[in-house]
C-alpha cells in the first residue's frame, strides 16, 4: 500500500492489524495524527513501514519488535516521545532505521548493535541522552550514522573505527560530547561532521557544521 503525499488526515486505526499479508505500508508526507497502534505488530509479512513526515505522536509501540521481516522502518519527522523500544534491536532484517526529528529521549539502546544488516541509522534531532553505545561499532554493514542535535555526552567510542563500510557520521549539536575524533577520518574514507567551537569535540580532519 503506497499512499504518499495524498493529503491524508485522521488516525491509524487498530484494524490496520488485519492487513496481515501487507508487505509495504508507505504513508509518508501526509497529515496523519494520533498514535501508532500496537496492532501494527501483527503485520508479520511487512517489509517496508514508512510513516515519515506526518503528525504521529505518543510512544513507538514495543510491538514493532514483531515485524521480523521489515527492512525499512522510517518514522522520522513526527512527534514520537519517550524511549526507543529495545525490541527494535531484534529486527534482524532491518537495513534502514530512521527516527530522526521526533521528541524521543532516554539513552540509545545497546540492542541496536544487534542489527547486523543495518546500513543507515538516523537518530538525529531528538533528545537522546547518555553515551553513544560502543555496540554500534558492531554494525559491520553500517554506512551512515546520524547522531547530531541530541544531548549525548562522553567520548565517541573507538569501536566505530571498526565499522569498515561507514562513510558518514554526524555528531554536531551535542555540546557534551568530548575528545579528539581525528582517528575516525584520518585515513580519508570517512566523513565526520562536528560542530563549531565551543563544542567540546576536536578533530583535524572533520567537516564543521556551522
Amino acid at each position: 500500500m503506497c499512499l504518499v503525499n495524498k493529503n491524508l488526515v485522521g488516525t491509524l486505526q487498530p484494524e490496520v492489524g488485519y492487513l496481515t499479508s501487507l508487505r509495504i505500508l508507505n504513508l509518508k508526507d501526509n497529515s496523519i495524527s494520533g498514535t501508532l497502534p500496537s496492532t501494527i505488530g501483527k503485520l508479520a509479512q511487512l517489509e517496508v513501514l514508512n510513516l515519515s513526515n506526518n503528525s504521529l505522536s505518543g510512544t513507538i509501540p514495543t510491538q514493532v519488535g514483531f515485524l521480523t521481516q521489515v527492512s525499512y522502518l522510517m518514522l522520522q519527522e513526527n512527534a514520537f516521545v519517550e524511549k526507543i523500544p529495545v525490541e527494535v534491536g531484534y529486527l534482524s532484517q532491518l537495513e534502514t532505521l530512521n527516527i530522526s526529528s521526533n521528541k524521543l529521549s532516554g539513552s540509545i539502546p545497546s540492542e541496536l548493535g544487534k542489527l547486523s544488516h543495518q546500513q543507515d541509522l538516523g537518530l538525529s534531532n531528538n533528545f537522546f541522552t547518555g553515551t553513544i553505545p560502543s555496540e554500534i561499532g558492531l554494525l559491520t554493514a553500517l554506512e551512515s550514522l546520524e547522531l547530531d542535535r541530541n544531548l549525548l555526552e562522553g567520548t565517541v567510542p573507538s569501536t566505530l573505527k571498526l565499522t569498515q563500510p561507514l562513510k558518514r557520521i554526524t555528531l554536531f549539536g551535542n555540546a557534551n560530547l568530548s575528545g579528539d575524533v581525528s582517528y575516525l577520518c584520518a585515513e580519508g574514507n570517512l566523513e565526520v561532521i562536528i560542530g563549531e567551537s565551543p563544542e567540546n569535540l576536536s578533530c583535524s580532519c572533520c567537516l564543521t557544521y556551522a
